[in-house]
């Protein structure tokens, strides 16, 4: 049984740490149709007012949802997807 949705690529998430970060080159993929959290279902903003982290508990690596700035009750959580995209027709 293939049980696994049939998602377009940009539901995943790929978080890169730099070749110039003295820790050296890092690349995490995240799929979020096998496991996810709350933050799967923020909304992007070019002007967010959270950011993902990768930290590391208990040895496992994992990803955490942090706000910019003190936020106003009832306000709407965003990050910035920094989405990069090849397909004509996601880019429209």
């Amino acid at each position: 049984l293939n049980l696994r949705p049939n998602l377009p690529d940009f539901y995943n998430m790929a978080m890169e740490r730099p070749m110039k970060d003295p820790r050296g080159y890092g690349m995490l993929f995240v799929d979020a149709s096998r496991k996810s959290g709350l933050g799967s279902s923020f909304s992007h903003s070019c002007d967010p007012t959270c950011e993902v982290r990768v930290v590391a508990l208990n040895g496992r690596l994992s990803l955490a949802m942090t706000t910019l700035r003190d936020l106003e009750r009832g306000e709407e959580l965003t990050f910035d997807y920094n989405a990069v995209t090849e397909s004509l027709n996601e880019y429209r």
